[in-house]
């Protein structure tokens, strides 16, 4: 009787160590992809990438503006002052 008492309390023992694990990684799983997930750190990139946009756009709308558009010549002699 006590040998089949301690096989159930065993059993139930690790049926509960079992459930508690099984609930415990999800959620710790579940913190860590919204952790990572964040937009603290993003908005830099986003700005980042905005100012390169922008100065690539003003620099080709400068390049367009400078150079004679009628002749190819122009336009070569324009960009090779500009890549300087």
């Amino acid at each position: 009787m006590v040998a089949s008492d301690r096989g159930q309390v065993l059993l139930l023992g690790g049926l509960a160590i079992a459930i508690v694990f099984l609930t415990a990684i999800p959620l710790s799983n579940s913190l860590v992809v919204t952790e990572s997930a964040s937009t603290s750190e993003t908005v830099g990139d986003i700005d980042s990438a905005a100012e390169r946009e922008a100065g690539v756009e003003r620099g080709i709308r400068t390049l367009i503006n400078t150079s004679d558009n009628r002749r190819l010549a122009a336009l070569n002699r324009s960009v090779r002052n500009f890549t300087r």
